[in-house]
């Protein structure tokens, strides 16, 4: 993967029963589906909770 410094990384997320997420510049490439309870446990802990 190439990175350059002035690059932004941005996804985006849509909560529910299943949490899909995906690359806000590449929405063509798919997305990833996560189960909302597996979802939750690593929001909280990037919240610190």
């Amino acid at each position: 993967m190439h990175k350059h410094r002035s690059a932004v990384y941005c996804v985006e997320v849509a909560e529910g029963a299943v949490t899909g997420v995906r690359d806000t510049r590449d929405r063509e490439q798919g997305r990833l589906d996560v189960p909302a309870v597996e979802w939750a446990a690593p929001v909280s802990a990037v919240r610190g909770r």
